[in-house]
């Protein structure tokens, strides 16, 4: 069996020349009777459980953007995906993040997960609700992507 990710500390993690810390997330949906309004998943923040977030972390040295996005997904949801696209990058100037967005397809929905034993849980939400649970810094990330499933007929 793998060992379970040893997390570094955020010393460690990367930023870029303008010392805005590198981060990535995934936006993962399950698809619902309504195709325009798929489950969305959350999770509840560490520092704030009835807050809820996409999962997502910092970029470590030895990984891309696209491999740090499955790593978060998977340590803090307990899901195994797989990149379809990229949505966009978002800067936060007042955090002063990064963030590389990417659409994922889940492929193994996992009973037991890093973050789990932390306190951390996951949550599929209605996308038309996702937007009034979700952190205000990352509506913008959520718009996004709906803004590149509306506008991409091929998606």
């Amino acid at each position: 069996t793998i060992p379970p990710h040893q997390p570094t500390n955020n010393s460690e993690r990367m930023r870029d020349k303008y010392g805005y810390r590198l981060r990535a997330a995934g936006i993962v949906t399950l698809p619902t009777n309504n195709p325009a309004n798929p489950n969305i998943l959350l999770v509840s923040s560490i520092k704030n459980p009835s807050n809820f977030v996409l999962p997502g972390g910092g970029i470590e040295k030895e990984e891309d953007a696209k491999e740090a996005a499955l790593r978060e997904v998977k340590e803090e949801a307990g899901v195994i995906c797989e990149i379809l696209w990229s949505i966009g990058e978002f800067k936060d100037d007042v955090k002063l993040q990064r963030t590389f967005l990417y659409m994922l397809k889940p492929i193994k929905i996992l009973e037991e997960w890093d973050d789990r034993c932390r306190g951390r849980t996951r949550s599929w939400i209605p996308l038309n609700e996702a937007l009034d649970k979700i952190k205000p810094r990352q509506r913008i990330m959520i718009k996004a992507y709906i803004d590149h499933v509306m506008h991409s007929p091929s998606k």
